[in-house]
């Protein structure tokens, strides 16, 4: 044991373990966000008190039940660092845990209960092969495991490679971007169902519309969705 802790260290004082978020060293019990980072996550809290400017990236588009977020995203912000860190240093794990954080805090809530299963926005094939995960997917299998869900797979995919949304200029861009990208493989497993519609960032909210407009085309009773943060 004496040796273990002395070869960490060793490995903390060469390699030095950062937090992702504020970029400060931590402590090697901390894993990727230091605790006061954690402590101090700028929640939605949309859950508890309506937000109604998540809801309106909807009105009058795609019929959605409730629109949810855990964290606020602003420009520059450590919640930004975060999801920076997800999606292109390789940490799906951490998506992972902010999916089991946020099901912690979201478990009891009255929308959950009648949920059938988790779908999260797929990526193209081809870049997911590139990057190796799906950071949406693993934020859905951390709502999974807190909320006793099942995340389903191969029900929904992307059909052709879109630019990043941060990239495509305005809210018409950004939605011409993303038409028609989506399609659905079994429609059969979706008609009637009420299902959890997840990802990582809600901006325009273009993406999520596309994806639902054909859940709902393909018959899904009820979509809610939710994601791991939310601009502002």
């Amino acid at each position: 044991m004496f040796f273990i802790e002395l070869y960490n260290n060793l490995l903390d004082f060469v390699f030095p373990r950062t937090c992702v978020s504020c970029e400060s060293q931590r402590l090697s019990s901390e894993k990727h966000i230091c605790i006061s980072c954690l402590l101090n996550l700028p929640k939605t809290q949309s859950h508890l008190i309506k937000n109604d400017t998540l809801d309106q990236k909807f009105w009058g588009k795609v019929p959605v039940k409730s629109v949810n977020s855990f964290l606020f995203l602003s420009k520059n912000s450590k919640i930004q660092n975060i999801l920076y860190a997800i999606k292109y240093k390789n940490k799906p794990e951490l998506a992972e845990n902010l999916g089991i954080m946020y099901g912690e805090d979201i478990k009891d809530e009255d929308f959950i209960k009648n949920i059938d299963f988790i779908i999260a926005i797929p990526m193209f094939k081809a870049k997911q092969k590139l990057r190796g995960y799906n950071q949406a997917e693993a934020f859905g299998k951390g709502l999974g495991n807190a909320l006793g869900l099942k995340i389903i797979e191969n029900i929904i995919i992307k059909t052709k490679a879109t630019i990043s949304q941060t990239k495509t200029g305005g809210r018409a861009a950004r939605y011409k971007n993303t038409t028609g990208v989506f399609e659905i493989l079994n429609i059969e497993k979706i008609n009637g169902k009420r299902i959890l519609l997840v990802d990582d960032v809600l901006t325009s909210g273009a993406t999520i519309d596309q994806a639902a407009t054909a859940l709902h085309n393909s018959g899904a009773a009820e979509i809610h969705v939710l994601t791991l943060a939310a601009a502002v």
